[in-house]
């Protein structure tokens, strides 16, 4: 479901970050699974933090410690764009 709230804050939070910090990129994780906790017996992540886990998970394997914005996927940018938008009205741990 697209966001245009969440678009427009990714166009104007695109040019003043061009990097995500690993620490970041848990905390929206984060958000996203206490915002959606896993589901069923496989305990599936929600799409949002699905798509966020793959390049963390990147990240962790090759010892990074940030990641070019433009490295994300279209999900994931656009998850990472919904939870700038909502971090500060949720709270980014809730």
């Amino acid at each position: 479901m697209l966001n245009i709230a969440a678009v427009l804050c990714w166009q104007q939070n695109k040019t003043a970050m061009l990097f995500i910090s690993i620490q970041d990129l848990e905390l929206a994780i984060n958000f996203w699974r206490n915002k959606s906790p896993s589901q069923g017996e496989a305990l599936q992540l929600c799409p949002q933090a699905s798509a966020l886990a793959k390049p963390y998970a990147l990240m962790i394997i090759q010892g990074a410690q940030r990641l070019p914005i433009d490295a994300l996927s279209d999900n994931a940018k656009l998850a990472w764009a919904e939870y700038l938008h909502n971090r500060d009205r949720y709270g980014a741990g809730q």
